[in-house]
């Protein structure tokens, strides 16, 4: 038993065979699915632009200030948290645990794996949602017409992107 670490965690007894073992792999399960949640309540937003505008007489304009009686296009975009990040994190967790059971020699070298997969959990839920957002806020969207293709992040964040004609002034 590691003389550094005083129990495992709270609901194991010390003395229950494998108890360190049981209290890191209950740990970083807690971390995955908190980093897991955490990414995806924090990856939210929206930005829009458009390619023209209405004068102060209620007139359409295009990109260019010239009157047209067409509406101009408006683009809309909004981002969301990808599914497939907490799948990736989940298969982070799986992996790690598989490693410990085919490759650890003894428990100090089980714990070293797991103890860097609580680092890696974390650090690639977080460089998602910073990713995710970077190159969300980084789509030029006012001269977009839907026409062009344009990489969205994936799989960092998923964006629905919608194109229509600019309301009724």
């Amino acid at each position: 038993m590691p003389a550094a670490v005083e129990k495992p965690f709270p609901l194991v007894r010390e003395t229950s065979p494998g108890a360190w073992m049981l209290g890191r792999v209950f740990w970083l399960l807690l971390v995955a699915v908190v980093s897991g949640f955490a990414y995806s309540i924090s990856l939210l937003g929206s930005h829009g632009g458009g390619r023209g505008e209405v004068d102060a007489n209620g007139n359409y304009l295009d990109e260019n200030g010239n009157r047209t009686t067409a509406p101009p296009l408006e683009v809309n975009a909004v981002l969301h948290a990808n599914p497939a990040i907490p799948v990736l994190l989940a298969v982070i967790v799986l992996g790690a645990i598989i490693l410990v059971l085919r490759v650890a020699r003894d428990e100090r070298s089980a714990l070293r794996i797991l103890n860097a997969t609580m680092i890696v959990v974390p650090v690639v839920a977080v460089c998602s949602v910073v990713v995710g957002y970077v190159w969300f806020f980084a789509m030029p969207l006012d001269y977009w017409t839907g026409s062009a293709a344009h990489f969205l992040g994936f799989p960092f964040a998923s964006v629905d992107i919608t194109v229509q004609p600019m309301a009724n002034p």
